[in-house]
């Protein structure tokens, strides 16, 4: 098994065992993402400097932010927002931005920070033409004004 399939899988077991075989800063800071390690994700941001690519993307398309927001890990979601190379907007091939899959997931908290953050685009449109709205409207109505108040 390959260190994105791990990921894709979930198996948080893999992920640290194939990490200490193919420990670079990426996949370290995957990890951290996918795990909500905030320790490890700040040891990385701290080794990794400017060297670092927080924009890096796995085969699916899905970078490290976008994990860190499909699973509601709000502490390493802010953390991340305060590097200003990131792009918080970067979708998966499915054309899922991080909002959409934080919402689709019903990570309240992760999505009320996104539509508070300047720059975010509410407006995409996943590959099932579904819009975030739609996914509001099937599992959180009274988030939408929150949402019509942002754009």
């Amino acid at each position: 098994m390959i260190f994105e399939e791990a990921i894709y899988l979930g198996n948080q077991t893999k992920i640290l065992e194939l990490l200490k075989e193919n420990e670079t800063l990426e996949n370290r800071l995957i990890a951290a993402c996918f795990l909500g390690d905030l320790s490890m994700l700040q040891k990385v941001l701290q080794e990794g400097g400017t060297q670092i690519n927080l924009n890096t993307q796995m085969k699916n398309g899905e970078t490290a932010f976008f994990l860190a927001c499909q699973n509601g890990h709000l502490e390493i979601v802010q953390k991340l927002l305060e590097n200003d190379i990131l792009d918080f907007n970067r979708p998966n091939y499915l054309q899922e931005s991080p909002i959409f899959k934080a919402c689709q997931n019903k990570h309240w908290k992760v999505g009320e920070l996104l539509l508070k953050t300047p720059g975010i685009n509410i407006r995409v449109r996943n590959k099932k033409q579904q819009t975030l709205r739609k996914v509001l409207e099937k599992h959180n109505p009274s988030f939408i004004q929150l949402l019509d108040d942002t754009g």
